[in-house]
């Protein structure tokens, strides 16, 4: 008895394909779509490899810099190297600098005048961003409601939620410092021309769909006696072009 309890409490092991799909939170399923099928499967997988791959090189491309920085300004890399280690910072720009800077505000204008249009610019950014903040605090309210029906409505569990929110987090961030890599660009171009897209996608289901039936009709009246009538007792030519044409977001409430 003891025994059977013990194998209950040990949780179930996952799959190596489930742990793979628990790390495609950027990739975005289209309707109808599940890491199930192998083509979405491999697709997300290709996607995850290339977003490492970008990130990868970003974290060397500014590693680069900033060692090419502290190259051409030793004083600059003992700076962060003491912040790094706990300093204070007023302590850590007094071990990098010396004397240096106190006597260039006190002697030397032009240093001053950089001085204070750096204080200048401190200000304006400081600003900014007290007032970005703020924003964010009232829209974060304002469209809290907004949020949760749009999460009921796509009928999410906590991992979709989750998978959803890291996803437009992952894009603002890129967003806001202007990371505009080839996958960022592809997720704004996607979402900029989705709706045509759709539309197009419906017209040519429709088409094909007419196409179609109208093959099916013929068909049948090949096959078929040909029997006289009435202009009044004429049907119409097509009874399946005259129903009217459900769409795929009609089809969706239909099966729920």
């Amino acid at each position: 008895m003891a025994e059977e309890e013990k194998k209950e409490n040990v949780p179930e092991q996952k799959t190596k394909r489930q742990l793979w799909i628990e790390k495609f939170t950027d990739y975005p399923l289209g309707e109808g779509q599940t890491f199930d099928d192998d083509e979405v499967f491999f697709s997300a997988l290709d996607k995850y490899d290339e977003d490492r791959t970008n990130r990868i090189n970003s974290f060397e491309e500014s590693n680069k810099r900033l060692t090419d920085a502290f190259i051409n300004n030793p004083k600059a890399a003992m700076l962060l190297s003491s912040l790094a280690d706990g300093s204070d910072v007023l302590t850590a720009i007094a071990e990098s600098f010396g004397p240096d800077i106190k006597n260039a505000l006190e002697n030397d204008p032009e240093a001053r005048k950089k001085y204070d249009e750096g204080i200048l610019a401190y200000q304006k950014n400081k600003s900014e961003l007290e007032e970005i903040e703020r924003k964010q605090e009232e829209n974060a309210r304002k469209f809290s409601k907004v949020i949760e029906d749009f999460i009921a409505e796509k009928e999410m569990d906590e991992s979709t939620q989750s998978q959803f929110k890291e996803y437009i987090s992952n894009l603002l961030d890129s967003l806001v410092t202007w990371e505009f890599s080839k996958d960022v660009l592809e997720r704004l171009w996607r979402g900029m021309t989705y709706d045509e897209a759709t539309e197009e996608a419906e017209i040519r289901g429709r088409n094909a769909k007419i196409e179609l039936e109208k093959k099916r009709a013929n068909e049948a009246t090949d096959k078929t006696p040909m029997i006289e009538q009435g202009a009044n007792d004429m049907p119409n030519s097509n009874p399946f072009l005259n129903r009217r044409r459900i769409s795929i977001w009609e089809r969706g409430k239909q099966n729920r």
